[in-house]
């Protein structure tokens, strides 16, 4: 039987959008119980910055996008330490704000198309300017 748990460093493979909860719900035998999360992870803007790049390569599925990976982040958002990533409070820091503003822009890609992916919904210029504005934020400290 595997583990019924979900580590820290399966908590990051989610933030990096290297994988996603059903991904480790479907690996693991939960025998009807669900998955414990342990611990809390840190949410930075350098794994946002890596999960658009493999976002961008996936190339999803608009509807799984939002149903398996922003839906489940958002919901499960008290096991990620970033506020705004369930609509609450955030500091004004610039790095929040851009995390804000590039978290927001990805829960705003429509997902009403089936079968329709990022790049049928006009996603990825949005995926491409976040991508080139976190990098740069990131190169100024």
């Amino acid at each position: 039987m595997k583990s019924n748990q979900i580590r820290l460093k399966d908590m990051r493979a989610i933030a990096r959008y290297e994988t996603t909860y059903k991904a480790l719900i479907d690996a693991n035998q939960t025998d009807g119980r669900e998955l414990q999360i342990l611990g809390r992870y840190f949410y930075t803007l350098e794994d946002l910055g890596i999960a658009l790049r493999n976002i961008r390569a996936a190339d999803p599925v608009a509807a799984d996008f939002q149903t398996y990976w922003i839906q489940p982040i958002r919901d499960g958002a008290t096991h990620f330490s970033r506020d705004c990533l369930a609509g609450g409070p955030a500091s004004d820091a610039p790095e929040d704000k851009l995390f804000r503003k590039t978290w927001t822009m990805l829960a705003d890609i429509p997902a009403d198309r089936p079968g329709a992916h990022l790049s049928d919904v006009g996603a990825m210029p949005k995926i491409d300017a976040a991508i080139a504005e976190i990098e740069a934020f990131l190169r100024r400290d």
